[in-house]
């Protein structure tokens, strides 16, 4: 068990460095910094650096969680005590990213999301946020461009199918029967910017189409077997979104009462399913 090693200042433990080295195509990448590890832990994605920092956080017993971490397959997941093991890199001189540098203070972990604060080392500007959805937000707000949201669709429901799984990122595409479009993502910003115009409330004065659209197109069948998650979101509280999510190949439903549990529920079954590899040209798909 890791024990935290007091800082000079008061309560450095509980503050931990984010060097982001790159958010390329917006798929955040870098390291996590903290006084009670002699290394930095690598991630690749935002949902590791959650996973990374959520067992860091475990570990140094400040912010104590709340609730604990829903799955599909609990019981298999329990009896297996499957753990991904920290990737470190020795690193020396200061605790910079080559893009930017956060100072993060965790203060609570209720409702399956986190609630702090993030500082941005470059310009000392704080933001406070209420969860990790808010996080991202703010990571695309410093990091990248922030993208002007189409209308939203209003659907109830949407289908996630994942079709790639490489470097600790999962990519895939959004869609929906009545919706002729196929949204494809590459990372999880892209993802929510998808999910919230396919489940955003659609404004009262428009119309919602009255035949369902017949959709084909090319669709690249990816490295994994198929995957597919129908997401329904059913309230919004905390600041994040609380639903269900379908695993309609195992015929497996389980609740969500945060984005971040959906992403770390999807990206734990991809990552236990076995994948069965395809190769040969995209197919040709009608939905």
């Amino acid at each position: 068990m890791s024990v935290a090693r007091t800082g000079a200042l008061p309560n450095s433990y509980k503050f931990y460095t984010i060097a982001v080295n790159r958010f390329e195509n917006r798929r955040l990448e870098g390291l996590v910094f903290h006084e009670s590890r002699e290394d930095a832990v690598v991630f690749k994605s935002l949902t590791q650096m959650a996973c990374v920092l959520n067992r860091m956080f475990d570990e140094n017993h400040y912010p104590m969680k709340s609730v604990d971490q829903r799955c599909f397959r609990r019981k298999q997941s329990e009896e297996g005590g499957e753990e991904t093991a920290f990737t470190t890199a020795e690193v020396s001189g200061t605790h910079c990213g080559e893009l930017a540098t956060f100072r993060l203070h965790v203060k609570y972990r209720y409702h399956a999301t986190w609630q702090g604060s993030i500082t941005h080392r470059e310009t000392g500007t704080v933001y406070p946020f209420e969860s990790v959805m808010q996080l991202m937000r703010i990571f695309n707000r410093v990091l990248g461009q922030p993208l002007e949201a189409p209308g939203p669709l209003g659907k109830k429901m949407c289908e996630l199918a994942v079709c790639n799984y490489q470097g600790s990122t999962f990519a895939g595409e959004v869609s929906h029967p009545a919706v002729k479009d196929r949204f494809f993502f590459e990372n999880e910003f892209q993802l929510l910017d998808h999910l919230e115009l396919m489940l955003g409330e659609r404004p009262a004065d428009v119309q919602d189409d009255s035949v369902i659209t017949p959709r084909q197109g090319s669709v690249c069948r990816g490295t994994i077997g198929p995957m597919t998650f129908l997401v329904r979101v059913l309230f919004r509280r905390n600041n994040t979104w609380q639903g269900t999510v379908c695993w309609k190949e195992k015929g497996e439903q389980a609740s969500f009462r945060s984005f971040l549990e959906l992403l770390i529920m999807v990206d734990s079954a991809v990552r236990r399913a076995d994948f069965q590899k395809e190769s040969g040209p995209a197919g040709e798909v009608t939905a």
